[in-house]
């Protein structure tokens, strides 16, 4: 027993670490407890029923692990069909007769097997990676479950996943198969054998560096180590990997409408302009006469609109763009001061 328990360890605790997730409590503590008819027996398994109970909160387990994985495709007509329905009660009927057969095969778990199993759960555990009481309490708490009745349910899983590995690594062996093999085990063979021990006669034999060299002349390819090379490489084709691929112009219309900015180019202008600046800190006087100046400059370019580079050139005190006749090229929104831009993009 403690065997299997070893070799599983893992998974035990895997398994037991479920107990975080509300499902954890499968059918409630109630039923690990009594075995009352309330609500109605739908089945009967030797002294033990089920009760419609115990059916109703399974069937809402299943139905909630189907809507899980329904998610992206939802059908609530599986939801209540006949075929969970059925599959559900058979599945509460062979668990209770797996149980009931493993009972009256003597299988158990000593109290000091199961306390390592829990102890070795290090959802249980304390800061110092210790077993915490208080901690394994408040735990099972949370889940509405009592000590009690997590080590029943423990108890029980072990039990069943222990009745099933020694089913399922069983097997049925024909006669004929039997009967061969056991002749080939009762079969006897009589071997005779003579051993040869090099290093008996190696003392015998006598080599001159001659014959060394000799020998070495006429079979250098026996000593000669062919050239390797140890190469991993891996081969990306691009033509090789699209044949493979079907794109739909459906697909194609949705990649576009999620990625409509990958495909758009912003607006721009292109505007050119005479800077007639002023230092922070001017004076009013200062302020008029370059006033002054902007509305005359716009008056000649008013009455002469192709003297504007001309004009620019002469009067903008913008170094970047006065030596190309005002020209600021092309620019996208909110680049330029704001009444400025919302003039050129209006």
């Amino acid at each position: 027993m403690y065997d299997f328990v070893y070799k599983h360890k893992r998974w035990l605790q895997i398994a037991l670490l479920v107990l975080i997730v509300p499902p954890f409590a499968l059918f409630g503590i109630d039923f690990y407890f009594r075995n009352t008819d309330a609500g109605g027996s739908l089945a009967k398994v030797g002294d033990v029923r089920i009760s419609e109970t115990e059916y109703s909160q399974a069937l809402r387990q299943a139905q909630d692990k189907m809507r899980e994985m329904m998610r992206n495709n939802p059908d609530p007509s599986l939801l209540n069909s006949p075929q969970l329905k059925e599959s559900v009660l058979n599945e509460l009927i062979e668990r209770k007769i797996t149980l009931s057969h493993a009972a009256k095969a003597g299988m158990t778990i000593s109290d000091s097997e199961l306390q390592k199993m829990i102890a070795g759960v290090d959802a249980f555990h304390d800061e110092s990676g210790k077993f915490s009481r208080e901690r394994y309490r408040q735990l099972l708490q949370g889940q509405g479950m009592t000590p009690a009745a997590f080590e029943y349910q423990v108890r029980t899983n072990v039990m069943l996943e222990q009745l099933r590995n020694a089913y399922s690594g069983s097997a049925i062996v024909p006669e004929a198969v039997a009967d061969r093999l056991l002749r080939i085990r009762e079969q006897e063979r009589e071997v005779s054998q003579v051993l040869f021990n090099p290093a008996d006669y190696r003392k015998q034999v006598k080599i001159s560096d001659a014959d060394a060299e000799k020998y070495y002349t006429e079979h250098k390819e026996d000593f000669v180590v062919p050239e390797r090379v140890k190469v991993e490489f891996v081969v990306l084709s691009l033509e090789s990997y699209q044949r493979t691929i079907q794109v739909t112009d459906e697909e194609i219309k949705k990649y576009y409408l999620e990625n409509q900015s990958r495909y758009q180019t912003p607006g721009e202008r292109r505007a050119s302009h005479i800077l007639i600046a002023v230092p922070g800190n001017a004076s009013p006087e200062e302020k008029a006469k370059a006033k002054g100046l902007a509305e005359d400059v716009l008056k000649q370019v008013k009455a002469n609109p192709k003297k504007f580079a001309e004009l620019a050139a002469k009067y903008s005190k913008d170094p970047g763009s006065a030596e190309k006749g005002g020209d600021l090229g092309f620019f996208g929104h909110g680049l330029m001061v704001k009444p400025f831009d919302d003039v050129l993009f209006r």
